[in-house]
């Protein structure tokens, strides 16, 4: 998977070896470092191709931190509708963020609860970044990654499927549909032939055939 990873420099002491684990983890990850501005971010999503969009940052319920300014949960947004398959905010208290993301933005989104220790987000950043390469599935990787008796993590999927997504569901409909007809078939063939060998049949066969 390609990643956009952006972390701004600040005063997380835990988010250098993030930033590390995460260049080292195997995905194609592309860095946006240090000064990180508006229009640098905008530059970068319209210009890649990326499959993930991850914030290490410092962040609220009204959006991300980036150098500057905060990038507000409004203006998020329109940079991201519909260009990433996930958005990782590993930043404090994005449940809200993450909400107006899965609504308004149709995509999944990695979010926190609360405020989360410099220290978990660095643990949980760097296990989600080595289990997605390994398994390129995102459910899983985050399944892998949470804290344990996990509060503080929560994976809000797209609202609305990929067409591939899509796809994979109507090609599974039409096996169950298959495998339906086929055992409504059996059925129908199992009912006669228990019918035909009921004596209770064989019975009225006789009684026709007499009437005849």
């Amino acid at each position: 998977m390609k990643v956009l990873f952006v972390a701004p420099r600040q005063n997380l002491p835990s988010v250098d070896e993030e930033i590390q684990n995460v260049l080292r983890s195997g995905l194609a990850v592309t860095p946006l470092l240090g000064d990180v501005r508006l229009p640098e971010l905008m530059r970068e999503i319209r210009s890649g191709h990326y499959d993930v969009l991850w914030f290490a940052a410092h962040g609220s319920a009204e959006g991300v931190q980036l150098s500057d300014q905060l990038l507000t949960a409004e203006e998020l947004v329109p940079l991201v509708r519909d260009r990433f398959s996930l958005i990782v905010l590993n930043s404090c208290s994005s449940l809200l963020v993450a909400q107006l993301l899965q609504i308004e933005a149709n995509v999944g989104v990695i979010c926190t609860l609360m405020e989360v220790a410099d220290r978990q987000a660095f643990i949980t950043g760097s296990q989600f970044a080595a289990h997605l390469h390994e398994t390129g599935n995102i459910i899983t990787a985050y399944l892998a990654s949470i804290p344990g008796r996990n509060r503080s993590y929560l994976f809000l999927p797209s609202l609305s499927p990929s067409p591939e997504s899509l796809e994979a569901v109507m090609h599974k409909l039409e096996q169950l549909e298959v495998k339906f007809d086929r055992q409504r078939t059996w059925e129908r063939k199992a009912a006669m032939v228990a019918l035909a060998l009921h004596p209770v049949s064989w019975v009225l066969i006789a009684w026709l055939m007499w009437r005849l």
